[in-house]
């Protein structure tokens, strides 16, 4: 089984400063995923997708990790929908 670790991002609504917990997301196996014969939707077997597992530090997380059997291939100080924000002026819009 693998997992990623990644830093929650602050919500689009809050203002104060935040210090985000440190999150641990399964990744899917790809090896579970179908074709439902119903509704031709892609189906999976694998219910670890829809796992987050929340903690205060990486070393947590990391503990955990390693007591369950889990890989971590994927450990970012960033989170992953992070965007890099260049500032510039309303005038620069016209250019």
């Amino acid at each position: 089984m693998y997992a990623r670790i990644y830093k929650e991002k602050k919500s689009a609504t809050q203002s104060a400063p935040f210090e985000g917990r440190w999150i641990l997301e399964f990744i899917p196996n790809p090896e579970g995923v179908y074709v439902s014969g119903t509704m031709n939707w892609n189906a999976s077997t694998d219910v670890n997708k829809q796992i987050k597992l929340k903690f205060d530090t990486v070393d947590a997380a990391k503990s955990y990790a390693a007591e369950h059997g889990v890989t971590i291939i994927f450990e970012s100080e960033e989170s992953l929908n992070s965007k890099k924000i260049t500032k510039k002026s309303y005038l620069e819009n016209f250019k």
